[in-house]
């Protein structure tokens, strides 16, 4: 559950993976960074892979982690993504103005499981 100012223009979806992983995605619409803890039912350290412009008009300078796409498609740069640790708030992250973080961690065993109702024999 988000707790935020809807004034934030900060956009986050969760998805949850096989193998027990979890993707956030937090988009910052605004022109002021936002600091945001996630506390998540994680294990370890998260990685962060940053979608970053100087503007949300920018056809040049745009950066995927670290990476800068080419007119051909290919990949230029090396990769850039970071690791943060958990701490007492969670996971401690800035997002820049007009950018976009995807944060990638392990959950807990059992954390965010399904209940379908269904019991089997």
């Amino acid at each position: 559950r988000l707790h935020a100012n809807r004034s934030l223009h900060l956009k986050v979806w969760a998805v949850r993976l096989l193998g027990g992983f979890l993707h956030v995605l937090l988009i910052d619409k605004t022109n002021h960074s936002v600091s945001v803890d996630l506390r998540l039912p994680a294990a370890g350290s998260a990685t962060v892979e940053r979608l970053l412009a100087r503007s949300v008009r920018s056809q040049s300078g745009v950066t995927l982690d670290g990476q800068q796409l080419e007119r051909d498609g290919s990949w230029q740069g090396q990769p850039a993504n970071q690791t943060i640790t958990r701490d007492v708030h969670g996971y401690e992250l800035t997002i820049p103005p007009v950018s976009a973080a995807l944060l990638s961690v392990h959950l807990r065993p059992g954390a965010l499981t399904l209940n379908t109702g269904r019991r089997h024999a």
